[in-house]
């Protein structure tokens, strides 16, 4: 049967974020993310307030990014606020529906998708796209699990 399925409107942790990509003038990139509200005195090694962190958490003011790393381009990419993975999607709470009149809660751990590697790629694109994921499965009431084909 045709199944519906989004992320439960109660996962606030997990949101559409701008993420900022580093494209040298050599071939490398560079993941640069926002500093995130909670962290209010991010600072740069040279001592100015970092705009950026690095994949290791460390600041980045624009002035250290642009002579340091000799920048080229600067992409902005649509990603999730935190990584997605078979994990993090098991502990998650999703709804779903057969004709979207009506919403049931199943829990991450309770989902059975066929390739978990396409499913996270579809829930992390659903997402960032605003969308409730379509596919054909089945639920199954005694196990409360959702099998996706």
């Amino acid at each position: 049967m045709r199944i519906y399925l989004r992320l439960a409107r109660s996962q606030k942790k997990i949101s559409e974020i701008t993420n900022k990509i580093f494209v040298s003038k050599t071939p490398v990139e560079i993941a640069l993310f926002p500093i995130p509200e909670w962290l209010k005195d991010a600072t740069c090694n040279c001592g100015q307030k970092a705009e950026y962190l690095l994949e290791d958490m460390k600041g980045i003011c624009s002035g250290c990014l642009e002579t340091t790393l000799g920048i080229s381009t600067l992409k902005e990419i649509e990603d999730t606020s935190i990584p997605l993975t078979e994990r993090s999607i098991r502990r998650l709470r999703f709804e779903w529906s057969t004709n979207t009149d009506r919403w049931y809660f199943v829990r991450g751990a309770n989902l059975k998708p066929s390739n978990w590697t396409r499913f996270v790629q579809e829930v992390k694109e659903s997402i960032v796209n605003h969308e409730s994921l379509v596919f054909e499965g089945d639920y199954d009431k005694n196990l409360k699990e959702l099998t996706i084909y």
